[in-house]
């Protein structure tokens, strides 16, 4: 944690929101996307879906989620009131693309992982993000890459976070 400042995410204008009916909200498979500006949170049921989801496919490159509150309404940073409308499964999951930008987010009350980096996915920068009060259900409030392909090749790069926990700090970064 390296407690530096960070940019203000300005308070997004669009709200995407799920009653617990769908696994993932954003599905990205395609590639240099980016997702900027948004709120979303109330998707997800499990590891490998949540808010937004990054490819299937180790193929895709260049996405970038920048300025986004991921599990959050737009304005007010909380807990949802209604528990259908509570993230189920990670803020962002990357699950196989490479190269891609995570940053200046807030993701927060995730039931599992903030962010969850899987698959063969290699070679992503995680900068200038805040992690609030993810974990509730099971998983890491930050970063989980652990189930990344066991290739020496797989590196997440995370520099500049600010990280305030409700459940106990667990940070797991590479294997």
């Amino acid at each position: 944690v390296d407690q530096v400042p960070l940019p203000v995410v300005p308070g997004p204008e669009v709200l995407i929101r799920d009653n617990a009916a769908l696994t993932i909200g954003l599905d990205v498979q395609a590639n240099a996307v980016q997702i900027r500006g948004l709120a979303i949170h109330g998707f997800g049921t499990g590891t490998t879906t949540g808010d937004i989801r990054v490819g299937n496919a180790t193929n895709l490159t260049g996405v970038q989620i920048v300025g986004n509150v991921i599990g959050s309404r737009p304005d007010a940073l909380a807990l949802p009131a209604v528990v259908a409308q509570r993230t189920g499964g990670n803020g962002v999951v990357v699950n196989g693309p490479d190269a891609g930008t995570i940053q200046n987010n807030v993701m927060a009350f995730a039931a599992r992982n903030g962010l969850a980096i899987r698959g063969a996915a290699n070679s992503w920068t995680v900068t200038g993000n805040e992690f609030r009060g993810n974990a509730i259900a099971a998983g890491t409030n930050v970063i989980d890459s652990s189930s990344a392909a066991s290739s020496a090749s797989t590196t997440v790069s995370a520099i500049g976070w600010n990280i305030f926990p409700s459940t106990p700090l667990r940070a797991k970064i590479g294997r």
